[in-house]
């Protein structure tokens, strides 16, 4: 079964140690099947898929659109497609085809935020070209 989304990516699955995985693109499922060789051969460790990490709580902002005076703005949630540990390196991986206005402003604000997050390095693998970020 494939699914395309706005990018004209098809939703992809395999099966991995016995479980099944689904994946947004191709490209994504690919660079997941190089990470689970690399965790069997035992170079990485740990390997998540889709972490979270808080770039801003919830809050609260005072406006005149509302009865109250008050306006909730939700908490900040950016989910990368993996994370994992590697050489005792915490790294986190984006795989994206297209890099639209709002990935762009939530991989700024994570990259500014690494050292918060424990993480060492980030890894945007854009159009199958890794770019590296580390602290």
């Amino acid at each position: 079964m494939t699914k395309k989304n706005k990018y004209r990516n098809k939703k992809c699955k395999m099966i991995f140690e016995n479980q099944s995985y689904t994946f947004d693109s191709k490209m994504e499922m690919t660079f997941f099947s190089k990470l689970g060789h690399r965790l069997k051969r035992f170079e990485i460790e740990k390997l998540k898929l889709q972490p979270q990490f808080l770039l801003h709580e919830r809050f609260t902002i005072n406006t005149d659109r509302t009865k109250t005076g008050k306006s909730n703005i939700q908490a900040m949630i950016y989910t990368p497609d993996f994370s994992y540990i590697e050489n005792g390196k915490v790294i986190v991986v984006e795989v994206k085809g297209v890099a639209d206005t709002a990935f762009n402003i939530r991989k700024r604000i994570f990259l500014a935020q690494l050292e918060e997050h424990g993480v060492d390095e980030y890894h945007l693998v854009f159009k199958n070209e890794i770019i590296k970020y580390w602290r």
